[in-house]
């Protein structure tokens, strides 16, 4: 039972820290890769920008879809090599009328309309055919990209290794008492530290879906049959085909945080699209290196509940040593402390201390119930 619970202590202290320390420290005696070194006043009067295709799959999404094309009309960017293509599925709101009207008053602006739901990731293979881009950006309806940030994506994809380039998201919280905007900020702040140090070698584990570029020639078309992480997917299939990926933070989108609840829902979503996702990823289960990278960031991560669940077990049987009594005080302590955060959240008691045990039980919960959800395909492949 020792053994069991240290080897259980230890994969969880490396998904979540070691592996992150371990590539802080390699970094610090690695050299900048030479893709990362780019003159970015250089490529701005660059004549030969590639012409680029800026993809939205929209289901309902009025309230936002004006801004987003506003959005768009206003990116520095020549105006003859960018379109943008909305794919709605078979929204039934007034999304489609909104952008039917800026497709009549500017060129650059396509709308294609499924008749019937089909989820997000066959809108996606539908649209990317139609692109006339050689440069595909993925985005969603709610992210607000900051100026520069096509010039920042596509700068890269001048290294014929570049296969794709992702940007940053960055989270407002337009209320102080919300719990999952404070949380989920830190979280993102780390997630894009390691992904960071993960692009000095061309493998981050993963773009972020609501800014990042592949090259047209290198998408394949995702699962439409299942509830998937498509963002995941599309990106690693890029470093499948060996190409490199890279993450470019001065390229960024906004979001505002949701609440406590769809931030949840949210959660369970894309952790069952993450179980659904595996058996196409078979590839990155046993090929090194990219199996170190991918078993480190995403397989370990995926696997923890169930290993916080063990080592729970496995330490009540070990309480006749004082050390292990005092290993489970701790594991007690910290899911009062969860439990605690809970009770403040539902009565508008705001006490940091107490969001992140809870925000962490919280994020490990959803992906059990993605993981239920993906063995008797309870998700619907559209949101």
């Amino acid at each position: 039972m020792t053994i069991i619970f240290i080897i259980i202590s230890s994969i969880l202290l490396y998904a979540y820290i070691g592996y992150f320390v371990l590539l802080k420290i390699i970094s610090l005696f690695k050299k900048k890769a030479l893709w990362l070194k780019s003159d970015d006043d250089k490529y701005r009067n660059n004549e030969k920008l590639p012409r680029v295709s800026v993809l939205i799959a929209a289901y309902n999404e009025d309230k936002i879809i004006e801004e987003k094309i506003q959005n768009f009309l206003s990116l520095n960017y020549p105006k003859d090599k960018i379109e943008l293509i909305v794919g709605s599925d078979a929204s039934s709101d007034s999304t489609n009328e909104i952008v039917e009207k800026y497709c009549c008053e500017k060129g650059n602006i396509r709308l294609f309309i499924l008749p019937k739901r089909c989820g997000k990731a066959a809108v996606l293979n539908h649209i990317t055919k139609t692109a006339q881009g050689e440069i595909l950006i993925f985005s969603d309806a709610n992210t607000i990209f900051n100026n520069d940030s096509i010039l920042l994506l596509t700068k890269y994809f001048v290294n014929s290794r570049i296969g794709g380039v992702s940007g940053r998201v960055i989270w407002v919280n337009n209320n102080e008492e919300n719990i999952t905007g404070i949380c989920e900020k830190t979280y993102w702040d780390f997630e894009t530290e390691t992904r960071r140090l993960e692009s000095a070698y061309g493998k981050p584990m993963g773009l972020n879906g609501g800014i990042y570029a592949i090259r047209k020639n290198l998408y394949r078309d995702i699962p439409i049959d299942r509830a998937i992480c498509d963002d995941l997917i599309i990106s690693l299939k890029v470093i499948e085909q060996g190409y490199d990926l890279i993450l470019e933070e001065k390229a960024y989108g906004t979001e505002f945080t949701n609440s406590l609840g769809k931030e949840f829902k949210r959660k369970i979503r894309i952790q069952a699209g993450n179980w659904n996702s595996i058996p196409y990823l078979k590839f990155f289960m046993y090929h090194m290196p990219d199996c170190l990278f991918f078993w480190s960031h995403k397989m370990l991560r995926w696997l923890s509940p169930f290993f916080l669940i063990l080592i729970m077990l496995v330490n009540i049987f070990l309480t006749d040593y004082y050390l292990f009594k005092c290993t489970l005080i701790l594991q007690l302590i910290f899911y009062s402390a969860a439990f605690i955060g809970y009770i403040l959240d539902r009565v508008k008691i705001r006490i940091v201390l107490f969001y992140y045990p809870f925000y962490f039980i919280l994020a490990h919960l959803a992906i059990l119930i993605g993981f239920y959800k993906s063995i008797f395909n309870l998700q619907k492949p559209y949101w």
